[in-house]
């Protein structure tokens, strides 16, 4: 662990979108506990646990997302450094907002006293994934049309397959959940990019192995 660990790496060699994963991860739970058919004994327990998850990966985002861009802001930049996890930056943040919508409209018990509250805190964390999309194309054109970094299949490129298609399930729930009809317009955009993303990139996956059979 690197709390305890006395040689601590370094800021700018360490840190990264992937490290988000741990709220992806944690939502994920989030969202099982409310979806779940559990037992009317065990209901309130599922659902406060679930709840305090769902507050727990916001803080963890906020926390995780400091250094980020502490890294981004204050260390040089390399282009091979800017790689596809960066795109759970946004990732976390959809998952967030799947998260909080299906407590809207799912939740019961201790979550309906919550639910002004979560409400608002969804709507930051959908806002806050939308600022983070334009940044990351930029990002991904200074990358490889400014610098010229080849845009070859790699495992990593599903880290941005996975939070366009979040994106557009936290948009279309939370367009749901707060009755606001003309998010849908959105959705209906990033439906067509996240599909278009994953069959160039399964197609890259099917040509990259391809190469490699042929080579042995």
């Amino acid at each position: 662990m690197l709390i305890i660990k006395k040689s601590k790496p370094l800021i700018n060699e360490s840190i990264n979108g992937g490290w988000l994963l741990l709220i992806v991860s944690t939502q994920s739970l989030a969202i099982l506990g409310v979806l779940m058919q559990a037992p009317s004994n065990y209901e309130d327990i599922i659902m406060f646990t679930s709840l305090c998850l769902f507050f727990l990966a916001c803080m963890l985002y906020l926390a995780i997302i400091v250094l980020i861009f502490y890294r981004l802001m204050f260390y040089e930049m390399e282009a091979m450094s800017l790689t596809p996890p960066y795109w759970i930056s946004m990732g976390a943040l959809a998952i967030t907002t799947l998260a909080g919508a299906i407590f809207i409209l799912n939740g019961s018990g201790i979550i309906l006293e919550f639910e002004s509250f979560i409400k608002a805190t969804t709507l930051f964390f959908w806002a806050f994934g939308t600022w983070w999309i334009p940044l990351l194309v930029m990002l991904g054109v200074w990358r490889h049309v400014i610098n010229k970094v080849p845009l070859n299949y790699s495992q990593d490129l599903w880290g941005m397959s996975f939070p366009l298609a979040m994106y557009t399930v936290g948009t279309i729930n939370i367009s749901q959940a707060l009755e606001l009809s003309f998010l849908m317009i959105i959705s209906d955009i990033t439906f067509g990019i996240a599909l278009i993303t994953w069959i160039l990139i399964f197609i890259g996956m099917i040509v990259h192995h391809g190469k490699r059979l042929r080579r042995h």
